[in-house]
């Protein structure tokens, strides 16, 4: 029997061979782009899951008036963890970035830029899953005790031993630190929100005589704090507010809104991303919507195959007539459909796998190789495709038997292929499911392609083109300051170079650092209150080669003075309640021993990116050269001409700084990775998009097959009684746009909604237009109408006589 049943299936496969594609490739290219599309998204849903009783363990962040940060003032940790019993563990991560350098034996150096080294508190081990491989956490109670990967022990020390060796660290704050090798810990998983290469004890930054290694300042709020609570325990939002009460005072924390809250760690990588993230962080909504897309896809995928399966059940209606007259029973009907699904659906599985192999190797190339080898070690993806194609499987199997079955006798000897009772409401209601999801994914898609084009050419309130950066060498350079101006000097000098500045940050980078601590006094040097507020080192040339907006005073001032002044932008006069612009020039406000006059006020402007609001911020004129940025004009040939200027540039630098690596950046491409993910993500999603409207295609063109051939007779009766092209084709269009219009109704709202949702994130967003939600439905109904108009085309060509002979 089962041989009978692969002759007949052969037999209708090769008498309907575009059907059989139309499934196959429908199908396969269905599950291929949903398997790869969850498996991205359960990847960044599964960050962190590999830290031990994560359910109880918890970051510290801090909120108040410019937003809510990352990181929290030094004094945090070593008070949480006295005046809370709820705590189990505690430690607090800084993040540090430098040179380390090694000694071989014979004297010879191997030396690197590391970005992915921290300094902590004890408790880090035991609070993160970095399981030591040698060593004894206990060491980081101890000063210059550092614990390395198993990676950098290989790149550093090769088949040696590295305990108790020595690998000095370059420090931009603290200088150069001779450590000693404590411990190797495993190297970091890549789904962590905190990867890191080298750990070293916090206290051996601990120093009376550094400004940086105050750790009872307030104002010095570098520190990422994490929690570990006890099982059943909590800690309030009202046992908060006492406890910044106690320490800064009430009315400090009411004034500026200071709120210290537990974000779980579980939810740090995909959160909508704080000031002072570690690493960048996901959008949670654009995963979930990624996975909905990937829902919807095979959701087409299996409807379209269905669809057609069951339309071509209702065309083979004779022989299934024939079958059952002769005695077969509504069990040998499903076993037949069922073996034909089997194969189908088998094939479609196959040919899935080998588009997968063919297409993974660039999609994890696309997100840096953090997803291994192979994609099939993701059981839950597997899981998750495979319990659809199961249903898909029983439910293409038994529906054409069931539909044909409840045909009387004599329709289906007829071959009438007319719905009975209703029958056929089903595939009505998918096709509008199915135009209503694509009409959704493709609004959806294109409200994300426009905001990440609305991002990437917003005006920045900066001039950021042709914006040459050189970083300060990572190692410490005797007599920088001096050497440093040289290396500026030197660079004017350059026949490209419009102009060159030397500031401690730069536009796309952090502000060198934030305080809570700076107070203002008027001119009668009343203390009138204090504010948080952002500082950044600039030199004379910093506003003129940023092209910064001064609404009153100056931007430049005299060296030689030994009074500190500085810019401020509209922000930073918020806080200060002052009336006008012309009020703040010559206001003094203080930090610590410091004073500063305030000289002149400039326009907001995105400092550290086009995704956050502008922050209160003043401008020190103080000599720090950690970046140097030079204005060029590489004039038409500016590839080549780019690409001679970094070597002229490269060659200064190394007969300044001739022991160290030479570290540059373009600045319009720094701004660029603030929504670079982004916007790889949404060519993605537009990518996956166009997979959901080729299936829906594939699936309205199938259809429109089937009932454009089911209507052959029909047609070629009312072309003999002289209907013309244009009402047959209205009249087969007619249920189409019906069910368009109805899919509409659906798309559009949904999309609004969902749109409006994802937009309010963003500091700066784009208006939503009729013709954003207009525009979908009006291709897809294009589309519909084009194919119908093909199939149309083709019958209408056909000759009457052929037309009434059918069937």
């Amino acid at each position: 029997m089962l041989l009978n049943y692969i002759k007949i299936i052969v037999r209708n496969l090769r008498k309907s061979p575009i059907y059989f594609f139309l499934n196959l490739i429908g199908l396969s290219v269905g599950i291929a782009a949903s398997i790869l599309l969850l498996h991205y998204s359960f990847y960044e849903l599964s960050y962190d899951d590999h830290q031990q009783n994560i359910e109880n363990k918890y970051r510290l962040v801090v909120k108040d008036d410019g937003g809510i940060s990352a990181t929290t003032p030094a004094p945090v940790e070593p008070l949480i963890k006295d005046e809370f019993e709820q705590l189990k563990q505690t430690t607090a991560v800084r993040h540090s970035e430098g040179i380390l350098k090694s000694f071989d034996n014979s004297g010879n150096t191997v030396s690197d830029i590391e970005e992915r080294v921290v300094s902590v508190t004890p408790g880090f081990f035991q609070l993160f899953n970095y399981p030591l491989k040698a060593g004894n956490e206990k060491l980081l109670n101890e000063p210059l005790q550092l614990f390395i990967s198993e990676s950098l022990a290989t790149k550093y020390f090769g088949d040696v031993d590295p305990l108790n060796r020595e690998l000095i660290f370059f420090e931009r704050n603290f200088g150069e630190l001779k450590l000693n090798v404590a411990g190797v810990f495993s190297n970091a998983k890549s789904n962590t929100h905190l990867p890191v290469d080298a750990v070293f004890s916090m206290k051996t930054l601990e120093n009376s005589d550094n400004f940086w290694a105050k750790f009872d300042n307030w104002g010095w709020n570098g520190f990422y704090t994490y929690i570990e609570l006890n099982p059943a325990s909590t800690i309030t939002q009202e046992q908060s507010n006492q406890f910044i009460d106690k320490h800064i005072g009430k009315e400090n924390r009411e004034r500026a809104g200071i709120e210290v809250q537990l974000q779980p760690i579980k939810d740090i990588h995909i959160s909508s991303g704080f000031m002072n993230e570690y690493q960048p962080v996901r959008d949670e909504r654009i995963i979930h919507f990624l996975i909905a897309v990937a829902i919807i896809i095979l959701f087409l995928a299996s409807v379209n195959y269905i669809n057609l399966f069951t339309a071509r059940g209702l065309k083979r209606a004779k022989e299934v007539g024939v079958r059952k007259n002769m005695g077969a029973t509504k069990l040998h009907l499903l076993l037949q459909f069922t073996t034909e699904s089997i194969i189908i659906i088998s094939l479609s599985i196959l040919l899935a796998i080998t588009i997968i192999q063919l297409c993974y190797p660039l999609f994890n190339a696309g997100f840096g190789g953090a997803f291994g080898e192979s994609i099939w070690a993701n059981q839950s993806v597997i899981s998750w495709v495979l319990a659809p194609i199961l249903l898909v499987l029983i439910w293409a199997s038994i529906q054409p038997a069931i539909i044909i079955s409840s045909y009387p006798m004599i329709n289906i000897l007829k071959g009438d292929l007319r719905s009975v009772n209703g029958k056929s409401g089903y595939r009505k209601i998918s096709v509008i499911i199915q135009f209503a999801a694509s009409a959704l994914m493709l609004t959806c898609s294109l409200i994300l392609y426009q905001q990440i084009n609305y991002l990437q050419n917003k005006d920045l309130g900066i001039d950021i083109d042709q914006k040459l950066l050189v970083y300060k060498p990572k190692e410490s350079i005797e007599n920088y300051e001096a050497k440093a101006q040289s290396f500026k000097n030197e660079l004017s000098k350059l026949a490209s170079t419009n102009g060159v500045s030397a500031s401690g940050s730069v536009p796309s980078h952090h502000f060198n650092w934030s305080t809570n601590n700076m107070h203002r006094i008027d001119k009668t040097a009343d203390r009138v209150g204090e504010y948080g507020i952002n500082v950044t080192y600039i030199d004379n040339d910093y506003a003129e080669l940023y092209n910064l907006k001064l609404i009153a005073g100056t931007d430049r001032v005299n060296e030689n003075t030994s009074q500190l002044k500085a810019l401020v932008n509209l922000k930073g006069l918020e806080p200060l309640e002052i009336p006008s612009v012309e009020a703040a020039l010559g206001m003094k406000v203080v930090n610590g021993a410091d004073t500063i006059e305030i000289v002149g006020v400039i326009e907001n402007y995105q400092h550290n990116s086009i995704l956050e609001e502008s922050k209160p911020a003043i401008f020190l004129f103080r000599e720090n050269a950690q970046i140097f940025t030079i204005s060029y004009n590489t004039g038409t040939n500016s590839l080549a001409n780019t690409a001679n200027l970094i070597e002229e540039v490269k060659q200064i630098y190394t007969q300044i700084f001739p022991t160290t690596n030479f570290d540059y950046a373009f600045l319009d491409q720094k701004f660029g990775e603030a929504y670079a993910f982004a916007t790889f993500l949404s060519r993605i999603v537009i990518g996956f998009t166009s997979i959901a409207i080729l299936l829906a295609i594939l699936g309205l063109f199938g259809l429109s097959l089937y009932s454009v051939e089911r209507k052959t007779k029909e047609v070629g009766i009312r072309k003999t009684l002289g209907a013309s092209s244009i009402s047959l084709f209205w009249n087969n269009l007619k249920p189409f746009l019906q069910m368009m219009l109805l899919a509409s109704f659906i798309a559009i709202p949904s999309a609004y909604f969902i749109g409006e949702k994802w937009l309010q994130e963003y500091a700066f967003k784009i208006d939503l237009d009729v013709i954003t939600f207009l525009l979908p439905t009006t291709l897809l109904t294009v589309i519909m109408i084009g194919t119908i108009a093909f199939h149309l085309l083709k019958l209408n060509n056909t000759n009457p006589v052929d037309s009434l002979r059918y069937e």
